[in-house]
């Protein structure tokens, strides 16, 4: 009885020193701890381009929009006709703009995450873009496949290292827990010889694990990487686009919202002040007005237009008097209408 209470201790103290040894817990760790990834640099490359370009563009058509007087929108309504419609269209697709600009930073911005369940995923068929180009890589990368075949052989040599290791580190703790309980020496030499053995296995074991550990763990850098580079290349062209749209509605509304003022133009044409310019009859104008000029006059004002001097403009009419030719004999003063003829200055004339 004091002999097998004396074992007892014996295995017991065994087993807490053990633990409580660094050595032998570094021993029974399993691999793990994945090294830098060789990618961060490339990924955060990528995260600084995009984040200038899209809030450059952002801020860009924040500030167009800003400039632009939204309020205008308020003083319009559905008998404006098209211009209504066009400005109420394009402050929507220019808000929408910013607005998807902003949700667009932010989700990219949102970190890429690939793990082993990601990689298990490779194994599946018909894998798709960013997937299947890792999985080339892979097939002839050996710092990426570890000296296998492909993904799939690398995949299965992890497993199988896993499973063996783990086996091979049961079978030592067994062993230690049956060595410590040998009192007698000639059983206790050969349960030590066989920790001495399966320790040295749990060391091989260890060291392929990490390998094959080590080539999955690029695996999913690179899977990382890939998907993050898809991710921003396709969010640089939405973010052209979503400014695309900002920009072509910040025009449209502004187009719609500043009409140009009706007989603007013409009154450009003909100042308030007296100045030498060009009368063009219609056909309306002709009938008003051709009975107060001579035939000749009223016939050339009616085709090439006759020189005039224009001395004022209305709202809807024009005050000019004829100068002296051969076609229009003396001065004549008129009051010409808008819709009727057109005065304009020689010197735009041209």
């Amino acid at each position: 009885m004091n002999a097998l209470l004396q074992n007892l201790r014996d295995a017991a103290r065994v087993l807490i020193h053990g633990l409580a040894e660094p050595k032998s817990s570094e021993e029974d760790e399993p691999p793990q701890g994945p090294e830098e990834s060789a990618y961060q640099t490339g990924l955060d490359s990528w995260r600084t381009a995009i984040s200038w370009l899209i809030g450059g563009l952002a801020a860009a058509a924040t500030v167009m929009l800003a400039g632009t007087q939204i309020s205008s929108v308020g003083t319009m309504s559905a008998s404006d006709g098209a211009r209504f419609w066009i400005a109420l269209g394009g402050v929507t697709s220019a808000v929408a703009g910013v607005l998807w600009l902003l949700f667009l930073f932010y989700t990219l911005k949102k970190p890429v995450v690939a793990d082993f369940h990601d990689l298990h995923e490779l194994t599946r068929p018909r894998p798709d873009k960013v997937q299947a180009t890792v999985l080339e890589l892979v097939d002839f990368d050996t710092s990426l496949n570890m000296g296998t075949a492909d993904f799939k052989a690398l995949w299965t040599a992890l497993e199988d290292a896993r499973a063996v290791y783990y086996s091979t580190l049961d079978d030592l703790h067994a062993a230690k827990i049956a060595a410590s309980g040998a009192s007698d020496p000639e059983t206790s030499a050969p349960l030590a010889a066989e920790v001495e053995r399966l320790e040295k296995l749990r060391k091989v074991n260890e060291t392929q694990l990490r390998r094959f550990h080590t080539g999955a763990q690029r695996v999913t850098d690179r899977l990382q990487y890939q998907r993050t580079r898809a991710r921003f290349s396709r969010g640089a062209w939405l973010a052209f686009g979503g400014s695309t749209l900002a920009a072509i509605g910040i025009c449209a509304f502004a187009w719609a919202v500043n009409p140009t003022a009706p007989g603007q133009e013409s009154s450009a044409a003909a100042p308030q002040s007296p100045t030498a310019a060009v009368l063009q009859l219609n056909e309306a104008g002709f009938e008003t007005y051709g009975y107060l000029l001579e035939d000749s006059c009223a016939e050339d004002a009616r085709e090439d237009g006759i020189p005039v001097i224009a001395l004022s403009r209305e709202d809807d009419a024009w005050e000019i008097v004829t100068v002296p030719s051969d076609v229009c004999p003396g001065p004549v003063r008129l009051t010409v209408a808008t819709d009727q003829g057109n005065v304009e200055a020689i010197d735009q004339a041209a």
